[in-house]
């Protein structure tokens, strides 16, 4: 997404975070576990943990600008719409693909054991943004008003954010069946529940609300400063939020019932962080021609990066063994950054030579896309 480079920025803020996705997840899987005690590890683990804020928050930032000047084409149900709908749904699917026990629905029906089935039924960063991208878009569709439209998507920030502490401790599986009550909290195993997880792409969604609201008020007033001054405005309140967190969380933790993950502190904090980001990316990408770089087309080529890159990681191939336990934890810091450039060298060569055939053949790649879900689903059934 570009719109005429004017959004550069996110793509180039969603190849980051590709980029130290890719890392995050070999350091997880290959570092010895004596290291990760060193005094400088904590610093890293803190910068690996704004890569899912920024990559949930650019989903709903992103969904929003896509839309804009597009909403009676969505209300229609149209070919718009169903583009969304298909797009959402692909999310979904991908997102479950990655943790399904077995490419065979033989061998899922009749050997998956209780904690194969917990892994699949977990909700990850995938499943989290699919739903949020969901409610947006059905909010889209359903509300004519965009003063109403808008507090919705701030009512469901705040929803999201204040109530993670309430929620993260009840068992929804009591109530419902474990492969909706994944979506709720952690206590099933999921990473990236939509408590209180959703508020960063609710976050995104206001703020490109408040962006366009802004540009638009600045075209009225043919003054161009104004957007400027919003996103200076932005950077700040992301440093306060960021500063305040920590004595904020160092104050909590002297009681017992305070839990970081679920905290308004653990949001704010990281939000922050995200403000941060999305202002020096924009000043960065300002008067900047970005839409060919590696970084924005790996922006661009996310879902097919997210995915394949965990399928080199984690994916059984060597005689019913991974990677991940090939390596067994046994690697030092340096093998580690070795196997995480080659890995995103890998995966930029994917994203850039997919994205070119894409652009190239966009419809010899949608009947090869079709005939490889078909394939798929064909060998999945009789595996």
């Amino acid at each position: 997404m570009n719109n005429n480079g004017k959004f550069d920025y996110l793509d180039i803020m969603r190849g980051w975070a590709m980029i130290i996705m890719v890392e995050v997840h070999v350091f997880n899987a290959f570092l010895k576990p004596e290291i990760k005690l060193e005094g400088w590890f904590p610093i890293l683990d803190f910068i690996n943990g704004i890569v899912a804020p920024s990559f949930i928050f650019i989903a709903g930032f992103a969904f929003i600008v896509s839309s804009k000047n597009k909403i009676d084409d969505l209300r229609s149900l149209g070919p718009l719409f169903r583009k969304k709908l298909k797009r959402i749904g692909f999310i979904f699917l991908v997102g479950y693909l990655i943790h399904i026990p077995y490419f065979s629905l033989k061998k899922n029906l009749f050997y998956t054991d209780e904690s194969a089935l917990k892994r699949f039924c977990n909700v990850d960063v995938l499943q989290c943004i699919g739903l949020g991208m969901l409610i947006l878009l059905i909010l889209r569709v359903i509300i004519k008003s965009e003063r109403i439209f808008n507090l919705m998507v701030l009512f469901f920030l705040l929803v999201f954010v204040l109530l993670a502490p309430i929620v993260w401790h009840i068992d929804f599986n009591k109530f419902m069946p474990l492969f909706f009550a994944c979506y709720f909290n952690e206590i099933h195993g999921s990473l990236f529940p939509i408590f209180p997880w959703l508020g960063f792409l609710f976050a995104g969604a206001i703020t490109a609300i408040a962006v366009g609201a802004t540009a638009s008020v600045a075209r009225k007033d043919k003054d161009k400063y104004k957007e400027e001054l919003f996103m200076k405005g932005l950077a700040i309140a992301g440093l306060l939020f960021f500063v305040a967190a920590f004595p904020a969380i160092h104050w909590f933790k002297t009681f017992t019932w305070f839990e970081i993950r679920p905290s308004i502190s653990f949001f704010a904090q990281r939000l922050g962080v995200v403000f941060i980001l999305l202002y020096l990316l924009r000043l960065y990408c300002k008067n900047r021609n970005m839409s060919g770089s590696y970084f924005s087309v790996m922006g661009r080529e996310s879902l097919i990066v997210y995915w394949l890159h965990l399928q080199v990681i984690y994916r059984l191939y060597f005689g019913g063994k991974n990677i991940n336990s090939i390596v067994n934890q046994s690697f030092g810091v340096i093998e580690c950054l070795i196997s995480t450039l080659i890995l995103i060298v890998i995966m930029i060569a994917v994203a850039v030579i997919w994205g070119s055939i894409k652009k190239k053949y966009p419809e010899s790649v949608r009947k090869i896309f079709i005939s490889f879900m078909i394939c798929g689903i064909v060998f999945f059934c009789i595996l």
